[in-house]
C-alpha cells in the first residue's frame, strides 16, 4: 500500500511542478505543399474531422481515408464523395503523421484551399520542429559532418519562423521549393538530419535581438554576395564577405550549353521583349565577380536585364549562378560560371568544408552572418 502512495505522490508533484508543455509554446508553420493543382491524392490514416476555416466548425467526421481524390467543386471542395460548399476546409487528424498526399506523408494538419483560379491549394499546418525534419535531407546531405547539419538546422528554423511572422496574414508562409526551402514531409526525414534538428531544438539566429532571413546557397565560389544587391535589405550578417573554404565544392565551377530558342521562349515568359538574340554583353559586375546587368541584342533592339533576373528567367539550375561568362556560337550559348545560387548568407559547401576543418556550428555561422547572435525563439521576437 505504501508503495503505491509513493508513486501517486511523485505523480502528484510531477504534475504540480513541473506542467506539460502547451500547444501556445509551440511554433506553427505553415507551408503550401501543393498549387494551382486541379487534383489531389489524399490519404488519412487515422481517424480525422473535416472543420471549416478560419470558424474551424466541425463539418464531417470520418474514420480513414484511402487513396482519395480531392477536387473542386461548383461553389466547393469534394473530398472523394463528400462535397463541402465552403472556400477552404481544414483536416485534422486524430494521430500525426497520417497525412498522405500524393504518395507522401506528412505530420500536422492540412488547409485544403480553393484559389482564385479555380485551382487548388494545400497547406501543412505543424511544429517548426518536424518541419525542418522535413527539410534538411533535401537541403543538406545526411551524411555530412554533425556541425554542418547543426548549422543548417539552425539557419532553416531562422528562415521558416521569420516569415512565418513576416506572412502572418497570408494564406501560407512558405513554399515546398527551392523559393522558400525544399520540403517532403516526414516522407524526407532521415536518423542523422533528425539529430541535428533535436541538438538544436529551438535554436534561431538574432541581430540586434531581431529574426532576420537567414539566406543560404550551396556554394558561393570565393565570396558570398552582399543581400542588398538583390533584395532591399542593409543589414551587417547579411553584407559580402570573403569565402575560402568552398574551393573544392563540386559546384565551384561549371559549364553549361542553351540553346538560344530555349532561352528567348524563358526570356518572353519572363516578361522580357526579346525576338531572336544575336548578342549577350556583360555591363556590371559588383565586387563579389557577379553580374548585375547584361546588354542583350535581339532582332527587337536592345534591353538590360539584371543578372539575377536573367538567372530566374532562365532557370536557377540551369544558370547556377551570376558569376559567368557567355559566348553565343550558332544559336547557341556557352556558359561557363563559378558557385551555386544568389550567394547571400552562409555557403553550404563553406560549412562542410568547415565542419571538416573542426569548425562548430556556432562558428560557422558566426563566419558567415557577422555580428550575429544564437538565441532560443521567443515568439516576442520582432524582425527586420
Amino acid at each position: 500500500m505504501m508503495r503505491y502512495l509513493k508513486i501517486a505522490l511523485i505523480l502528484f508533484f510531477s504534475l504540480a511542478f513541473f506542467p506539460s508543455i502547451s500547444r501556445a509554446e509551440s511554433h506553427l508553420v505553415r507551408v503550401a505543399v501543393i498549387k494551382d493543382a486541379a487534383e489531389a491524392d489524399l490519404s488519412v490514416r487515422s481517424a480525422y474531422r473535416v472543420l471549416a476555416l478560419n470558424t474551424n466548425e466541425e463539418l464531417y467526421k470520418g474514420k480513414r481515408l484511402w487513396h482519395t481524390k480531392v477536387s473542386l467543386a461548383e461553389g466547393g471542395i469534394n473530398i472523394g464523395e463528400q462535397n463541402f460548399k465552403i472556400y477552404g476546409v481544414r483536416i485534422q487528424p486524430d494521430k500525426s503523421p497520417s497525412i498522405y498526399l500524393n504518395n507522401r506523408r506528412f505530420r500536422g494538419a492540412i488547409d485544403i484551399i480553393r484559389q482564385s483560379n479555380n485551382k487548388l491549394l494545400v497547406v501543412n499546418h505543424l511544429d517548426v520542429e518536424e518541419y525542418i525534419r522535413g527539410v534538411l535531407y533535401h537541403e543538406v546531405a545526411p551524411w555530412w559532418p554533425m556541425e554542418a547539419l547543426k548549422a543548417q538546422a539552425i539557419v532553416s528554423r531562422t528562415f521558416a519562423l521569420h516569415q512565418a511572422k513576416v506572412n502572418a496574414k497570408q494564406d501560407y508562409d512558405l513554399v515546398s521549393t527551392i523559393y522558400s526551402q525544399v520540403y517532403g514531409g516526414r516522407t524526407s526525414e532521415r536518423g542523422r538530419t533528425s539529430r541535428a534538428v533535436k541538438y538544436t531544438k529551438n535554436k534561431v539566429l538574432t541581430y540586434s535581438n531581431k529574426l532576420f532571413s537567414s539566406f543560404y546557397h550551396a556554394t558561393c565560389a570565393g565570396y558570398t554576395e552582399e543581400a542588398g544587391k538583390l533584395w532591399n535589405i542593409n543589414l551587417t550578417p547579411l553584407k559580402g564577405r570573403e569565402c575560402q573554404f568552398c574551393r573544392r565544392s563540386p559546384h565551384f565551377h561549371w559549364k553549361k550549353k542553351v540553346s538560344l530558342q530555349d532561352m528567348e521562349e524563358a526570356l518572353e515568359k519572363a516578361g522580357f521583349k526579346v525576338g531572336l538574340i544575336k548578342s549577350m554583353e556583360i555591363v556590371d559586375k559588383d565586387i563579389s565577380s557577379r553580374i548585375t546587368e547584361l546588354e542583350i541584342t535581339s532582332t527587337r533592339g536592345k534591353i538590360k536585364v539584371g543578372g539575377n533576373r536573367f538567372r530566374l528567367a532562365v532557370g536557377p539550375n540551369i544558370i547556377k549562378s551570376t558569376n559567368f561568362t557567355v559566348e553565343i556560337k550558332k544559336r547557341q550559348a556557352y556558359f561557363e560560371g563559378y558557385g551555386w545560387g544568389h550567394g547571400v548568407g552562409m555557403c553550404q559547401w563553406g560549412s562542410f568544408f568547415m565542419a571538416r576543418e573542426g569548425f562548430n556550428s556556432e562558428q560557422i555561422l558566426n563566419y558567415y552572418y557577422p555580428e550575429s547572435k544564437i538565441k532560443d525563439f521567443s515568439a516576442d521576437y520582432e524582425t527586420f
